[in-house]
Formats: structure tokens, C-alpha cells, sequence
């Protein structure tokens, strides 16, 4: 794990064979200053192909991020609510989807103008490294920044390399995984599709998901480079259980909710989005990236009493300027850009009766959203020891609907959010590889289109909700050697106008702005092989957030655990490994007034497999593992503010399940 930086891997591969040639250093970190071997002031882990696949299921996001510190992943067996991710708290409250963080593959936006991310275009099977900076970020990258996940694919290799993976395992899960890579010349290729199919442990709930995912990379000469990806994401069915209240979930944590069978609850989607990056490096000192994507989605839902339909089209732009000189002892960096998205969706609701449209026409409305962000970074290495990185970034947000059914009256309307943010921080390096950093920044968070639609209860756009904005202040040591990492971070963040979620019986999220908050944390992680076969690796996070006024003051934010833990041990020798891993999750309450709570819980997962070379290119891996392992009942999602106290989604009890894969490499 590199503390350091975290890559969008420009021209860098995750296996061990040589990478397409590419532009030399053409790298982006955290901070998007581009620096091949510099540091900043942040909080950040990586993760590469290792620590991301090592035999697991690759269903979702919350295999590979349980380990990482300050970050918390729920709702890993519903398909419909999709994956939630927080980062030190922000996130926590989406009711679904992605909020309050900001998502990047392969240098190109999953997060919509809105703010709202999705990730189930994503297979991590295709993907090589993770980064995530632990933090607000604002400044950085604008609307939802409150941290930020950078996801890179596979890089194509040297040589022409085909794998295929089936995962088996309990509850009717399969999984087929096809992965093809080669070069040629200066081009390289990568290809991937696969087929998951979850029959789900609770009732009503299974889901059907197909995945594509291609990319091209081309050094174009020795100082351009492009790369271009398609991402096409075909889910026919993804059933939703919903929420249990708490007798229900004691008596049978199995059961679907009662409406949630009767209206047939779930959704049918498909997207498919394109980019492309172009990466010019003129001389020693100047440089320029121009990125533009865009895409199309279209989404079936069924929810009690509705039937929801949306098409949307969004697409995006970026442009940057880095220059990088020297003057004696001190070294700048500078970027300078700006960044454009935009979405339009065209929304219709109607009536549900027993799972079926009944004709009754609901919502009918246009919404377009856009948003711009211009930003200067300037970033300051004096003496090669000590380094110091500040930015100001400049955002508007326009939300605009036209409504459609004004024979109830017309809800058009306009909303438009616009901030500025800073962020400073600074770095010393000691002798002995250890650094420590302190930083100040600032994030702010939009509501989406959908919580200012579901806000308004006469169509339109919600006039009361507004952005969220916050403050943190952090400070860290960490440091790295042949055989060890840690690193170890304190914040404070102070948030005005958080945005809350409460349910209403059509189990839709309203929205509220909840005045003054703040949390205080902890994060700690420590990686350690005291002989090259064996790893210990473990992750700490604590995490106080409680509401600062006066009608909430003192009480906790819910959905979010006070305390994490994971910890691993891997012993690996002769091409066989076994990896032991327990996370343990603090309680959690489910509602503004802390009435209510999820109790804590502590998961095991055993896992062993090896690896086996037949000659000619020829190999074979397999692993299989069991999750749950002391069959804990506990609630893998809760859903705050649930309507008629439906607080808790369960996880599965213990199950296990096998992967086999085999690849095939040019010789």
C-alpha cells in the first residue's frame, strides 16, 4: 500500500509483466498536481490488484474497501440500493446510490452534476488499483467531495493474456468473468464482460447484472498519449426486500417486507458510457490533459405505490494546465482548469397497483442540471523535505425542471447552488521514510435532483433544501519500509446544513437540512510481514458525529458506527495462500432521536486457494472461502428515519462459495 499517492494509472500496469510504454511520469494524485515521486499533505491509501481481487467474489466495492480505514461500505447483498459508501460520515445518509463522494475510473466521472454517483457499471474484477483520499475535498474536485474513490482498470501488458473466472457460491450465486489483454505496437487493448446472477438470501431478492467494460490506450508519439474506455452496464432485474422493523427482523431477518412483495419492488436499467483523455507533455515543464465523456441510462423501478421511469443523458468535459519548474532547492507544480458536466432526465411516475403501472400518471417533469468548476493548485517543495500544496476552486450548480402535468398546477422551477472553496496543507519528510502532514479544507454537497424532486410535494423542486457545507481539519504521521507501513490521522470536520434523510411510506427519502454538526476522528493503519510468507495488516477507525443544535444537540448522526475494525493475516508459500479476516462494526442508530439502534456485530472470513502452472502459458487458480463464519445475525444496511420503524436490512448468515480461474499467457 502506497500512502503517498494514489494513481489513475496512466501508462501502469497491476501484474507483473511490462506496461504499454507511455509518456514517462505521467501520473495524477490526490491532488491532481501531477508528481512521479513527490507527497501530499492528505490522508490517502491505495490498493493494487492484490489487495483488491486475493480470491474473493468481486460482487461489490465493500470487499476490497473493508480494509481501508475511515471508510465504511453496507448494503454489499441488495442490488437495488446499490453499494453505500461513506468516508468519514459523508455518504452514510444516501438513501441510494453513492452521495457525498466523489467517483473517478480511469480519469473519468461516475458523479453525476448532481452529486449522486453510480457504481454498478463497475465490476471490480476489471479493475487494478483503488485509491481513495480520506477527506473533504472540494477544492479538488468540486460538488460531493466530501472524499474521493479513484478507480483504475487493468492496464493491458506486453503480451496477449485471456483469464476466465466462475465464482459459485450460496444463495444461487454464479459469476462468469472473461478478461482479454494485448499490445500492438503502441496500442494496447483490454476487454472485459461478465454475468452475475444472486438468487439473495432474503425474500424478494435477486438480482441479474451484465458487465462490459473495453479500453484502448495508444502513445500517439513520445509525448501524446490517448486512452479511450466504454462502459455498458445491463441489470434486467434487481429485486429490493426492503426494511424490517425490529420484531420483524428478530423473528425472521430472512423476510421480505410485506408492500415490498405486494407492489413487487425492484428496477430494471442499463447504461452505457464512453471517454476519452488525451495527455500532451510539450517540454520538461509544460503539460495538458483534455478529458470528455457521456453516456445514457434508462431505469424501471417499482416502489410502494409507484412505478418510477427516468431516461437520462449526461455528459462532461475537462481541461488542465500543469507547468512544473525548479529554482535551486525549491520545486513548483501548478495546475489550472476547469471542468464542465451536465445531465437531462426526463421523469415519470405513475400509479402502482399490485406491481403493475395502473395508468394514474403521478410526476411528468424535465429536469437539467449543470455544473462548472474552475480551479488553480499550487503546489511547493522546499529542500526536498518539506512541501506545502494550496487550492481555490470556484462551483455553480443549476437545477432546472419543467413540469409536465400542470393540470394540478405548473411546479417548474430553478435552483441554483454556487460555492468557493480552499484547502491548504503542508508536509515535512524525515530521514528514515516517515512524513508528517497537516491540512485545512473544505467540501460543500448539493442536494441531487431526486432529493429536491422527493423534497417537493407538489412536484418541482424543493425550495427549503440547501447545499451542505463543510470544514475539516487533520493532521497525520505514517511512514514505510521494506517490510512495513503505517499511518496514523486526527480530524475534526464541522458541517452546516447537513442534509438528513427521513422515509415516507413510499419508502421514498425526504430530505431536510438539520442546521450544525460535527465529527471527530481517528484512523490508524498498520501493515507488517515479519517474514516474506506472512502479512498481518489491520485498519482502526473511530468516529464520533453528533448533531450541534438545538433540537438535536448531542444526539448522534445515525448510520454511522463509532468504532471499525479489520483485521487480516495471509500466509503465502509455493503458490498457495490462506488469509483469515474479521471486521468488527460498532452500533449504530437508525433515526435522528438515537431511539433506535443497530446492534454491534464481528463478521470472519477463512479463505484458502492456490495457484497452478501447467507450461505453455497455461495456469489455473482456485480459492474458496466462507464468509460469516460464526453465523452472526446482524443488519448489513439500515435505512434511517425508515417509515414504520422498517430500520433493517439483514445480512446473510454463513455461506461459502469458490472461484476458479483460468488464464492463458503469451509465451
Amino acid at each position: 500500500m502506497t500512502p503517498l499517492l494514489f494513481v489513475l494509472a496512466v501508462g501502469q500496469t497491476s501484474t507483473s509483466t511490462a506496461p504499454l510504454p507511455a509518456i514517462e511520469s505521467i501520473i495524477i494524485t490526490a491532488s491532481r498536481v501531477s508528481d512521479a515521486a513527490g507527497a501530499s499533505p492528505y490522508a490517502t491509501t491505495e490498493l493494487d490488484i492484490d489487495e483488491i481481487l486475493n480470491g474473493r467474489p468481486t460482487l461489490t466495492l465493500g470487499e476490497a474497501l473493508a480494509q481501508v480505514p475511515g471508510v465504511f461500505v453496507s448494503s454489499r447483498f441488495n442490488f437495488t440500493q446499490d453499494t453505500r459508501l461513506s468516508i468519514r460520515g459523508f455518504g452514510a445518509r444516501s438513501a441510494f446510490g453513492i452521495r457525498g463522494v466523489r467517483i473517478l475510473l480511469d480519469g473519468i466521472p461516475l458523479t453525476l452534476p448532481d452529486g449522486q454517483s453510480q457504481v454498478d457499471s463497475i465490476d471490480m474484477a476489471a479493475i487494478g488499483r483503488v485509491g481513495v483520499l480520506r477527506g473533504p475535498a472540494g477544492s479538488l474536485y468540486g460538488n460531493a467531495a466530501g472524499g474521493v474513490l479513484v478507480l483504475s482498470s487493468v492496464e493491458p501488458t506486453d503480451r496477449t493474456e485471456v483469464e476466465v473466472n466462475n465464482v459459485i457460491g450460496a444463495f444461487d450465486l454464479v459469476k462468469t468473468a472473461v478478461t482479454g489483454r494485448t499490445r500492438i505496437d503502441n496500442l494496447g487493448v483490454s476487454l472485459f464482460a461478465s454475468r452475475t446472477r444472486f438468487g439473495g438470501w432474503r425474500e424478494n431478492a435477486t438480482a441479474e447484472q451484465f458487465i462490459t467494460m473495453a479500453r484502448v490506450i495508444a502513445n500517439l508519439s513520445s509525448k501524446v498519449l490517448w486512452t479511450s474506455q466504454l462502459h455498458y452496464v445491463r441489470g434486467p432485474q434487481a429485486q429490493d426486500p426492503g426494511g424490517l422493523t425490529e420484531a420483524e427482523f428478530n423473528d425472521n431477518p430472512r423476510q421480505a417486507a410485506p408492500n415490498n412483495l405486494r407492489f413487487r419492488t425492484g428496477e430494471d436499467l442499463s447504461q452505457i458510457q464512453f471517454g476519452s483523455r488525451l495527455v500532451a507533455q510539450f517540454d520538461a515543464h509544460h503539460r495538458l490533459e483534455v478529458v470528455g465523456h457521456a453516456g445514457v441510462r434508462a431505469f424501471d423501478g417499482n416502489i410502494p405505490f409507484r412505478v418510477i421511469e427516468f431516461a437520462r443523458n449526461f455528459y462532461g468535459g475537462q481541461f488542465i494546465y500543469r507547468y512544473q519548474d525548479t529554482f535551486g532547492d525549491i520545486g513548483t507544480r501548478t495546475a489550472v482548469g476547469f471542468e464542465l458536466q451536465g445531465q437531462q432526465d426526463k421523469r415519470r411516475n405513475e400509479g402502482n397497483t399490485d406491481g403493475l403501472p395502473n395508468g394514474e400518471v403521478l410526476l411528468n417533469q424535465e429536469e437539467q442540471g449543470t455544473a462548472f468548476g474552475a480551479f488553480v493548485q499550487q503546489k511547493v517543495a522546499l529542500f526536498d523535505a518539506f512541501t506545502i500544496l494550496g487550492s481555490v476552486r470556484y462551483d455553480r450548480s443549476d437545477f432546472d425542471v419543467v413540469d409536465r402535468l400542470v393540470a394540478d398546477g405548473d411546479a417548474s422551477g430553478e435552483r441554483i447552488f454556487d460555492q468557493l472553496t480552499a484547502q491548504g496543507g503542508a508536509l515535512y519528510a524525515f530521514d528514515g521514510g516517515f512524513e508528517a502532514f497537516v491540512n485545512v479544507s473544505q467540501s460543500f454537497e448539493t442536494p441531487s435532483f431526486t432529493e429536491l424532486v422527493n423534497s417537493a410535494p407538489d412536484g418541482g423542486l424543493s425550495a427549503d433544501l440547501e447545499a451542505q457545507k463543510a470544514l475539516s481539519i487533520e493532521g497525520g504521521l505514517r511512514g514505510s519500509g521494506s517490510s512495513y507501513a503505517f499511518e496514523a490521522s486526527g480530524f475534526w470536520i464541522g458541517l452546516d446544513n447537513e442534509l438528513l434523510a427521513d422515509e415516507d411510506e413510499l419508502n421514498r427519502a425526504i430530505f431536510v437540512n438539520a442546521g450544525e454538526s460535527e465529527r471527530v476522528g481517528v484512523e490508524v493503519f498498520g501493515r507488517w510481514s515479519p517474514i516474506p510468507e506472512l502479512e498481518l495488516r489491520a485498519a482502526y477507525s473511530f468516529l464520533r458525529a453528533e448533531f450541534r443544535e438545538p433540537e438535536r444537540d448531542g444526539r448522534r448522526i445515525p448510520g454511522l458506527p463509532e468504532h471499525r475494525l479489520f483485521g487480516r493475516v495471509r500466509w503465502m508459500k509455493y503458490g498457495f495462500h490462506v488469509a483469515g479476516e474479521v471486521e468488527y462494526v460498532g452500533r449504530r442508530f437508525v433515526d435522528d432521536t438515537n431511539d433506535n439502534d443497530a446492534d454491534a456485530y464481528a463478521l470472519a472470513e477463512l479463505r484458502a486457494g492456490g495457484r497452478f502452472d501447467f507450461g505453455h502459458g497455461l495456469w489455473a487458480d482456485l480459492t474458496v472461502g466462507i464468509r460469516n463464519l460464526f453465523d452472526v445475525t446482524y443488519a448489513d444496511h439500515v435505512r434511517i428515519n425508515g417509515f414504520g420503524g422498517r430500520f433493517f436490512e439483514a445480512g446473510p448468515p454463513l455461506h461459502a462459495y469458490g472461484s476458479l480461474t483460468l488464464g492463458w499467457a503469451q509465451q
